[in-house]
């Protein structure tokens, strides 16, 4: 019975210290062919992976320049813009191509090659940490890629770069109401809200057409 028991602890041990740990990254070896969109964490809805491949497909046909987009959970320590980098090489991806690696954990991507945009890195690394990050911090990945997009469009053709989005945060001071208030403007702010998901859907894409209509 000893003997067994000594048996059973040895072979814990060495599952605990040499296996069945999941691997610090999850980006795959090879681009699948006739797809622009790998999302390797498989959290975006069906829907929204549809449209993104469908506008990276409309945004090779306009400009002749093919954006690669893989979403990662995560990639450990690396620094993802230099990933981005490595994995273009990698994916022996030529002078049409750029490649988005963007990570859902940190909330962060990389853009590559940083020659391919306007002020190079500086460029890369604020698609990655501020456009990418705006709706990504709040987990909706498939917008933020989306918002990717939208300022990639008028790069890619040459245009002036529209930079990251503006975010404006009300202070709390001198916001409170009192109840009559609060009671009239709660059937308008569910009515706003409900058009702003609407909004917040429809914009990119209407964006994204208004780029490309002309070609």
């Amino acid at each position: 019975a000893a003997s067994r028991a000594a048996a059973a602890l040895a072979v814990a041990v060495a599952m605990v210290l040499g296996g069945g740990a999941a691997p610090a990254m999850a980006i795959p070896d090879e681009l699948p062919p006739g797809s622009l969109f790998v999302d390797e964490a498989g959290g975006t809805p069906r829907p929204t992976a549809a449209l993104i491949e469908k506008s990276l497909a409309g945004l090779e046909k306009g400009t002749g320049k093919k954006v690669h987009m893989v979403l990662t959970r995560t990639i450990g320590p690396e620094d993802v813009q230099e990933l981005a980098e490595e994995y273009f090489g990698k994916y022996g991806l030529g002078e049409n191509d750029l490649l988005v690696l963007a990570v859902e954990k940190t909330a962060v991507a990389g853009v590559a090659p940083v020659t391919a945009l306007p002020d190079g890195e500086t460029t890369a690394r604020s698609i990655g940490e501020q456009t990418f990050k705006a709706k990504a911090s709040d987990e909706s990945y498939g917008g933020a890629l989306l918002d990717v997009l939208n300022r990639l469009v008028p790069i890619l053709k040459g245009e002036a770069d529209p930079g990251p989005p503006v975010i404006e945060r009300e202070s709390a001071a001198g916001n409170f109401k009192d109840k009559g208030e609060t009671r009239g403007g709660r059937g308008k702010y569910i009515a706003v809200v409900g058009g702003l998901l609407v909004v917040s859907a429809v914009v990119p894409m209407v964006q994204y057409y208004w780029y490309v209509k002309d070609d």
